[in-house]
This record gives C-alpha cells, sequence and structure tokens, in this order.
C-alpha cells in the first residue's frame, strides 16, 4: 500500500475551502484532469458521483463516494480498475478566522507491479496537482 500526504495553509476560512473540496460538480473548471462529473445520488452528509477524468496515461470513468464531515474532513472512496485500493481523506483546519490548512492523505495501490512501475510517479504528480487546485480555487473563490 502507498501512501500520500500534502498539506496547504490557504488565506481563507476552513468553510471556503471546505466547500471547494465537497462540490464535486465544479471540480472540472479547476482539475484539469477531470473533464465532466455526474452527480449519482445525494443523501444527508454523504454524496455519490461519476468523475470522468483523463491524465498520466489514463482515461475513463471513475464512481466516487463522499462522507462529509462538517466543517473539518472529507473522506472520498473511489471505485477504478486504476486502483486496487484507493481513498483520499481531505482535513481543513481552521488556523484563524481567514486562514486554514487543507491536507490531503492518500492511501492507494495498483493492481500489478506493471502498473505501479507505468503509473507510480505520475499519480502523485496528479495528487500534487490536486490539492494545488483546490487550494488555487479556494483563494479565486475568496477573493
Amino acid at each position: 500500500m502507498r501512501h500520500y500526504s500534502q498539506s496547504t495553509v490557504v488565506d481563507v476560512p476552513r468553510d471556503v475551502a471546505f466547500g471547494v473540496v465537497a462540490e464535486l460538480g465544479s471540480y472540472p473548471d479547476f482539475i484539469d484532469s477531470c473533464n465532466s462529473v455526474c452527480l449519482t445520488a445525494e443523501s444527508g452528509e454523504a454524496l455519490a458521483a461519476t468523475l470522468s477524468m483523463s491524465g498520466a496515461g489514463l482515461s475513463g470513468d471513475v464512481p466516487i463516494t463522499l462522507e462529509l464531515s462538517r466543517p473539518s474532513k472529507i473522506l472520498m472512496r473511489f471505485d477504478t480498475e486504476f486502483f486496487s485500493h484507493l481513498e483520499a481523506t481531505w482535513s481543513l483546519a481552521a488556523i484563524d478566522d481567514q486562514r486554514s490548512e487543507i491536507r490531503l492523505e492518500v492511501d492507494y495501490d495498483f493492481p500489478g507491479r506493471m502498473q505501479a512501475m507505468m503509473f507510480g510517479k505520475a499519480s502523485e504528480h496528479m495528487l500534487r496537482r490536486l490539492i494545488d487546485g483546490v487550494a488555487a480555487e479556494a483563494s479565486r473563490r475568496h477573493a
């Protein structure tokens, strides 16, 4: 199992950062590997959707479920043949009224050694771009 962790501090309130991560429908606007989103279910603090993704030599539809724990945590589970396991946790912490820390923790594994060799580094690059995209979008919305 591989683990990826990154955090960044943004000059936005925590609720703004949380909203960016939780609003799947806007992902194509600021995540270049996300082409479209189809929301399939919404119930209280849970969402299900299909993301149309492309990048790092991979493309296809990726089912995703979100569990929202407002205002500080979002758990994402992905169901895709590209990974044998893919789960991400977003943690959002208020530093003060106008600044927050965004942390992304991802546990993932590939179905075989060949896929791990081919896509391991590219996956980490995409994850770095993901948190950077969320931070930039949160800053844009708060400006």
